[in-house]
């Protein structure tokens, strides 16, 4: 997709099928300019906290006091007529959702057939990075204070991953609980929020969707396997006795310059990271492959009801004559 951005002030000259962005606080709001000085966008957040429809907006009411860019797309597979067509197919729908259906996803479906958002491609690579350090402090955190031995001493941490194991197999039953619970609470939470599957997503976007939602909980689980290999694996005393851990955890610290605290809060991220990056990264990858949805649907658009003063949410108020 092309990365250039022309700025404009007004709606002069703008071909119907132009794709519009707004910078707005902290995001930048997409639209497709359809003729006559009007925009449709999915209104999603852009105008309180309550998520809006794809409607018909006036170019300054898109605009508000925000320069507007033209994002040209010469590669696409559709352009001028036919992206409004596609648009105006979907005027109505109510279906926003920040992950997994807003209005850039909105504005990439009707020019590309593809559901895709470069805003949340950036903020699950930020969330990545702030839940791995969140994660590894919590991780720190619960492993010094959880067992009788207090601290981050080799006696420290063996007691910590004791105890957080609640009973089941002792330290080897804490390296494999906590870790796992750790990567299927994430993965459950990508399954909720960023890879949640709608009924506005085409055939290919929820097969896409469904795929990372499955790759999420089997690369958490994975990397918690993982964890406990190599802990029994590559330390100086193989197998998982008290020795073996303690070994095979300063080892992995080792990699980053740091000793067995650093080894432990290694393998106990770990899962969380993997759900995160390998949930998402092949979603992208399905997503990547599979046919973009070029078609629209027969059916008219499905347009709210006209309130109690007649008007038409989906569409822009009538201009007054006076």
């Amino acid at each position: 997709m092309a990365k250039t951005y022309h700025p404009i002030g007004d709606e002069i000259d703008l071909e119907p099928g132009t794709h519009l962005v707004s910078r707005r606080l902290g995001y930048t709001h997409h639209g497709i300019y359809i003729g006559d000085g009007l925009v449709i966008h999915y209104s999603g957040l852009a105008h309180d906290l309550k998520p809006g429809m794809v409607e018909v907006t006036k170019f300054s009411d898109f605009r508000g006091n925000q320069l507007v860019w033209v994002r040209p797309h010469p590669n696409a597979p559709h352009h001028g007529e036919q992206i409004v067509k596609r648009a105006r197919s979907r005027l109505g729908e109510d279906g926003y959702s920040v992950f997994g259906n807003n209005c850039q996803h909105f504005v990439n479906w009707c020019i590309y057939g593809k559901h895709e958002s470069s805003q949340v491609d950036w903020g699950v690579g930020g969330l990545v990075a702030v839940a791995t350090g969140l994660i590894s402090q919590l991780a720190n955190f619960a492993v010094s204070v959880a067992g009788s031995v207090s601290g981050l001493s080799a006696a420290g941490i063996m007691s910590g991953i004791k105890a957080l194991s609640f009973g089941f197999g002792g330290a080897v039953g804490g390296l494999i609980l906590t870790p796992v619970t750790i990567g299927v609470l994430i993965s459950a939470l990508m399954h909720r929020y960023i890879l949640n599957v709608q009924k506005e997503h085409s055939k290919s976007e929820k097969l896409a969707r469904r795929i990372g939602q499955v790759s999420s909980y089997l690369s958490g689980v994975a990397a918690s396997a993982g964890g406990v290999a190599l802990i029994s694996t590559y330390g100086a005393t193989a197998g998982l006795g008290a020795a073996g851990i303690t070994s095979g955890l300063a080892t992995i610290g080792s990699i980053v310059g740091g000793g067995m605290a650093a080894g432990t809060i290694m393998v106990m991220a770990a899962p969380a990271v993997a759900a995160l990056a390998g949930g998402y990264g092949a979603y992208k990858i399905a997503q990547h492959f599979l046919k973009p949805d070029q078609s629209i649907t027969s059916k008219p658009p499905q347009l709210p009801s006209p309130g109690s003063d007649g008007t038409n949410p989906a569409l822009p108020p009538p201009i007054s004559s006076s």
